[in-house]
């Protein structure tokens, strides 16, 4: 009918438990935030520093001049491309050209279709100034 005092009391075991049982789900929160910042990180510095050399004819025949053409993240503009060409290639641009590429509408297999825009940037370099192949 009446409970001992032993059963009133709360086990040590369990306050342990609780305890540890807080301090894991933090952990994890934290690891799990961390994470993802580490996915955005990753994802920013890809999508802003996009640099894909274009080999055209065109292109080629600029090159010999010293002129350089590369597709580029839609969301750079001249200071920054000029930035990113002097620390990939080591070569300091004389100037750098921008122009938006925009949409073509195309039909592919019958049905209209669009073949994406790109942004694309012409370095002019020194004329001794070459970049690697």
């Amino acid at each position: 009918m009446f409970k001992k005092e032993e059963d009133k009391k709360p086990k040590k075991k369990a306050v342990v438990n609780s305890v540890a049982e807080d301090a894991k789900p933090k952990v994890k929160k934290e690891k799990k935030a961390e994470a993802k910042n580490e996915k955005n990180v990753k994802e920013s510095i890809d999508k802003s520093k996009m640099f894909i050399r274009m080999v055209t004819e065109k292109t080629t025949d600029l090159a010999v001049n010293g002129a350089y053409s590369f597709k580029i993240g839609s969301n750079l503009n001249k200071i920054t491309v000029k930035n990113e060409i002097k620390r990939l290639y080591g070569v300091s641009p004389i100037k750098v050209n921008i122009t938006n590429s925009p949409y073509k509408k195309v039909s592919y297999r019958g049905r209209p279709s669009k073949k994406p825009g790109f942004k694309k940037a012409i370095v002019y370099l020194k004329s001794g100034d070459k970049l690697p192949e």
